[in-house]
């Protein structure tokens, strides 16, 4: 077992990638990488860099039918990728195996019974499986064991283990939380390691560097309400009992429930889950490396079509508000993306590695006006901008406190002409660009910032008279202070 996924391991290792997508059921491959540093806290938030050692993996549902992201033929797929879709991570230390999952989900429901016998998951909800032993098709969903089990958490807080009859918690040891996102949620898991069992029927082994267990994230979208997703769309009024009477009725609605997974095509065959493989120290230096400036996230903004974006190097999502235009040649490195100054931006989701530490944030402008807002952080502040007086690029980004000032240049980047604006912070010096001169400095403790999505072309409240108008491209992030 070990020595299949560890060539695994070695072969993800020279391509530079963390996951392997197959078009058949029980192949895709993620790799959990251990915590350099302080463990997730399990508090439904995605903050302070607690998943920047975890590679990232996006599912999302545009061909249900084969995963990953699969949704069974009972149910109908997710409308779009606004509707149902996810990104999760997984770190571990050597005592316990940490998950994240984002969902992305348009309308979130939590209208459900706080705990109805066998069936919790009547509302928006997530659910880990674990094959600790690997061997195909021995978990029994009504006694789990250390060797394959299922968890399950809702968006209100409502596990499986809550609701009575099947006590997980006298099995497993793991604890979760969620908590609502922008146009979404998060549901943060943590399991014990001592509670997967690698052997089958024979002495409790744990997972270690090396090991591979069976494994799939699912998730559940309650979009109508009322019953949960594997009962159909029915919509009854309450109080919600079992079995549904008979004047429950079909919804009066196009929103419906749907339900999907990162691998298989039969929620609960073994056989068809993924591989989490628990990667050792030694293929986290071979990947990763100490090699100077780490880019961290790069939206080259070179596509032609489409509202959704990800980033060249950790496949981060990006959706594009309003009605922007491509422009596939009319970029400074290819293309690039027009703005009209009303209503156009982009939004990422969240960065992991983002909140702390040295940083670098650099793009390609063309246009704009004063006031108007290249770069910001959701909910946060401005980080690169042109000032209200004379389009002189400017930076909000600074240490917390009433006496923390904003950094302003002498230097118009609204002229209509190309210009390559950024600022870098080293820790100590806060620097600012234009054509990769610096153009204003001061010094700085630190900068308020945190792991939430950045918005680009717009404030980070999506003000009047912050959205840019112009062209925006390459836009890079960096974990260190680099000299461009």
């Amino acid at each position: 077992m070990k020595t299949v996924k560890m060539l695994v391991i070695l072969v993800l290792a020279l391509t530079g990638l963390g996951t392997v997508a197959f078009s058949q059921p029980g192949q895709q491959v993620f790799i959990a990488y251990p915590v350099d540093g302080d463990p997730p806290v399990i508090d439904g938030v995605l903050d302070e860099d607690e998943y920047e050692d975890s590679m990232r993996l996006r599912v999302t549902f545009n061909d249900p039918k084969n995963p990953p992201g699969h949704v069974p033929a009972w149910l109908p797929a997710p409308q779009n990728w606004a509707d149902l879709s996810y990104m999760f991570y997984a770190v571990y230390d050597e005592d316990n195996l940490y998950i994240a999952v984002d969902v992305r989900d348009d309308f979130v429901i939590d209208d459900g019974p706080d705990c109805w016998g066998k069936f919790p998951w009547y509302d928006d909800d997530v659910e880990i499986f674990v094959d600790g032993d690997r061997v195909r098709n021995d978990i029994a969903v009504e006694a789990p064991g250390k060797e394959g089990f299922q968890l399950l958490m809702d968006v209100g807080g409502d596990a499986w283990a809550s609701c009575g009859e099947d006590n997980i918690n006298a099995v497993i040891d793991w604890d979760a939380m969620p908590g609502l996102r922008r146009k979404g949620y998060l549901i943060e898991f943590r399991i014990s390691l001592a509670s997967i069992d690698t052997e089958d029927d024979g002495a409790e082994v744990p997972p270690g560097p090396g090991d591979s267990i069976g494994f799939n994230v699912a998730v559940g979208d309650d979009d109508n309400g009322s019953f949960p997703y594997n009962w159909g769309q029915l919509v009854c009024e309450p109080p919600i009992v079992y079995p549904p009477p008979d004047d429950c009725v079909e919804p009066d609605t196009d929103l419906t429930d749907s339900f999907g997974m990162w691998d298989g095509s039969d929620t609960f065959r073994e056989d068809h889950w993924g591989t989490l493989v628990f990667a050792s120290d030694e293929s986290v230096d071979n990947i990763i490396g100490d090699n100077g400036p780490k880019l961290i996230a790069h939206w080259k903004l070179d596509e032609t079509e489409g509202t959704i974006i990800y980033d060249s190097v950790s496949e981060i999502q990006a959706d594009l508000f309003g009605d922007p235009i491509w422009q596939p040649t009319d970029g400074m490195v290819d293309g690039a993306l027009m703005l009209d100054g009303i209503d156009d931006f982009v939004g990422t989701w969240s960065i992991p590695g983002l909140s702390d530490g040295e940083l670098s944030v650099f793009a390609w402008v063309k246009g704009g006006a004063p006031d108007q807002v290249v770069v910001s952080q959701y909910n946060g502040v401005s980080w690169l901008m042109a000032d209200a007086s004379q389009g002189y690029l400017k930076t909000d980004l600074k240490e917390p406190g009433d006496t923390a000032q904003s950094l302003v240049s002498e230097v118009t980047i609204t002229d209509g002409e190309w210009h390559h604006v950024g600022i870098a912070w080293d820790g100590t010096n806060r620097v600012l660009y234009v054509d990769d001169v610096a153009v204003a400095s001061d010094t700085q403790t630190s900068l308020e910032r945190s792991t939430i999505g950045l918005n680009i072309g717009c404030g980070p409240n999506e003000e009047s008279g912050t959205f840019f108008s112009g062209l925006i491209d390459d836009v890079r992030i960096y974990d260190r202070a680099i000299t461009p």
